[in-house]
């Protein structure tokens, strides 16, 4: 799963559409995510309603791994679209130790 850096200046909160959009990039390309209330609302524990992009921004990093999911499961899209499914879960990778 590749680390990604969100560009803060591309930080939208598509109130209508109750999801925060956002462009995020990797070492080599830039990606655009929508992060859907209901996942930033797990995330915090509150509801986004009016604060959507203060709280992205509180739980920046978590958005970023969760993003990074969303990428890895190659939707295909112009804008990936950061749902529940996305919040942090144990690595099932196969790893030593």
């Amino acid at each position: 799963m590749a680390d990604l850096i969100i560009d803060d200046a591309s930080v939208f909160d598509d109130v209508e559409n109750r999801r925060v959009d956002f462009d995020a990039a990797d070492a080599d390309e830039t990606y655009s995510f929508s992060l859907q209330y209901d996942a930033l609302e797990a995330l915090a524990g509150e509801v986004p309603d009016d604060r959507a992009a203060a709280l992205f921004a509180a739980h920046r990093d978590a958005a970023a791994r969760m993003a990074a999911r969303a990428l890895a499961r190659g939707q295909g899209t112009d804008r990936m679209i950061v749902s529940e499914n996305d919040l942090d879960q144990p690595d099932t990778g196969t790893g030593g130790a």
